[in-house]
């Protein structure tokens, strides 16, 4: 009786811990579409119809358009760009005074325009 008793106990503790994991799963799917929404509504108040939502996940705003030539497949461009975080608040930049103006600046960085290759994988799909 008490090897049946051990074996039930077994049993009882082993489906405890696959429900556990697989309610896991499903907190952090939940979390994900959460984060999601949020993200979409932060962008959609803040930012209104100023950004390009790109294949790639990215979104891209553009502060001044360009009048150069087409960008192709074998075309290197040098980009100036910040990143901001969900706070409005700049976590990365190659623009100087920004740099500054925010606290970020470092003599030791480079900033000016970062160089993107686009046909050696520098700039991901849907970047272009």
């Amino acid at each position: 009786m008490d090897f049946v008793a051990r074996i039930k106990g077994a049993l009882v503790a082993a489906a405890l811990v696959l429900l556990a994991a697989s309610c896991a799963k499903e907190a952090k799917q939940i979390e994900d579409a959460v984060e999601r929404r949020v993200l979409a509504a932060h962008l959609t108040t803040v930012y209104k119809d100023t950004l390009k939502e790109l294949p790639s996940g990215s979104y891209l705003m553009t502060k001044k358009k360009g009048d150069g030539k087409l960008v192709t497949l074998s075309s290197s461009v040098f980009v100036k760009y910040s990143r901001l975080n969900l706070k409005n608040e700049y976590d990365q930049t190659n623009i100087e005074e920004i740099a500054k103006n925010v606290g970020g600046f470092s003599y030791s960085n480079y900033y000016g325009p970062s160089l993107f290759e686009i046909g050696n994988y520098t700039l991901s799909k849907g970047m272009e």
